[in-house]
């Protein structure tokens, strides 16, 4: 079902935000998976180096895999089973982007604020360590109430908190597949933050064209909130 989009921010009255590449940085996570990965491979008998494993991934991510490492380890001839494996070992390594902090401040001082990710158990706590947490309203975290993009049940979730029909909402995030396609579904502000490892993604069809497009949290908040 479609819905009309509300292009005037001045009656946009809440927001979403997704977590990885728009509030922390994901690169150290990914770079140390793919040593690990490498490895793997290697001991596995699949001899492929870095570049490889890079090249694979990207393919993978271009091409909206749901589940980019075991796609990747799948096209490369590996044991696609093998990659979570792989991530107990690598754990998490991402870090609070330098500028989320005030791009949140200066966002929550206007809009409430919900937090709509696929994330581990660990999120909860390197928010809170890094004092991000009191942005936000609510924290939707995958691995804590067992639903994760694209399901709509997480959005519907946000907006029943939030108590504000989707028309009047935003949705930030990296992911076309993940972000911008199932809050577009339901009728929310689908806004792209353009950066991080999904950066190369391009929209396979119409529903995952953003609205709106920013290189980072900071110029999306920047737009939102002037």
């Amino acid at each position: 079902m479609s819905h009309p989009i509300v292009a005037d921010r001045s009656k946009l009255a809440a927001v979403c935000i997704d977590m990885g590449s728009v509030v922390v940085d994901e690169r150290l996570t990914w770079e140390r998976w793919q040593g690990q990965a490498v490895r793997h491979l290697k001991q596995s008998g699949v001899p492929v180096g870095r570049a490889q494993l890079r090249q694979a991934v990207r393919a993978a991510m271009m091409a909206h895999a749901p589940r980019v490492s075991a796609h990747a380890f799948g096209a490369l001839g590996g044991d696609p089973g093998l990659t979570q494996e792989v991530w107990k070992h690598v754990g998490n390594h991402d870090r609070p982007l330098a500028y989320a902090a005030q791009a949140l401040e200066r966002l929550s001082a206007r809009y409430p604020l919900v937090m709509v990710a696929n994330q581990g158990l660990h999120a909860r706590g390197l928010l809170e360590g890094a004092g991000l947490d009191r942005y936000f309203s609510h924290l939707l975290l995958s691995d804590e109430i067992g639903i994760a993009k694209p399901d709509e049940r997480i959005f519907h979730l946000a907006l029943d908190h939030l108590k504000i029909e989707p028309e009047r909402v935003a949705m930030l995030g990296d992911r076309l597949d993940l972000d911008i396609e199932p809050s577009r579904r339901l009728g929310m502000l689908a806004i792209r933050i353009r950066r991080g490892p999904f950066a190369c993604q391009e929209p396979a069809r119409p529903e995952q064209t953003p609205h709106l497009g920013f290189n980072s949290l900071t110029n999306a908040a920047r737009w939102l909130a002037s």
